[in-house]
Parts: structure tokens; C-alpha cells; sequence
């Protein structure tokens, strides 16, 4: 969020620094490493945060008829994919 300019906010900036994980695998957990970026799992603010993702892509592709490639494939709007 800081990315995009938004100011930050002393709780959502305290949930989310410093953030550390391990990933656990039959058994074996791996050593702590540093969380960068994306929203914790089970978080009650992350539907807000897609929320607000969905809105800024639909302001940002306002008006855009282009697409994009995926997998060689070209994805426009009224290809059956929704965007």
C-alpha cells in the first residue's frame, strides 16, 4: 500500500512489520525468513485490501480495449475471461 501512496496507518503498519514465517513440510519445518510482501492468511482486513485492489484496477483500466497474454493465449475483454 505504501507503493501505491497511501499513508500509513499505525495499526495496519504494526500488523504487518516485521513479519517473520516457516514453512512446515511432513514434519520438517524450515528456518524463519522475512515476510515482504501479500496479506496474512485468515487476516480480517485482507477482503478490504482485494476490495480496494479490484477498485483501483477498475479505475486504471477504465476505458482500456487491450489485453494481455497468458500462456500464449490472448486475453481481451470479450474473450470469455473475465477482467
Amino acid at each position: 500500500m505504501l507503493d501505491m501512496g497511501f499513508a500509513p496507518h499505525a495499526l495496519i503498519k504494526s500488523l504487518y512489520s516485521a513479519q517473520m514465517s516457516n514453512v512446515r513440510v511432513r514434519g520438517q519445518t524450515s528456518d524463519w525468513f522475512t515476510v515482504l510482501k501479500g496479506v496474512r492468511q485468515g487476516c480480517l482486513l485482507s477482503p478490504y485490501f482485494y476490495i480496494l485492489a479490484e477498485l483501483l484496477m477498475r479505475v486504471a483500466l477504465d476505458g482500456y480495449s487491450g489485453g494481455f497474454r497468458i500462456g500464449g493465449r490472448h486475453i481481451y475483454k470479450g474473450s470469455g475471461f473475465v477482467l
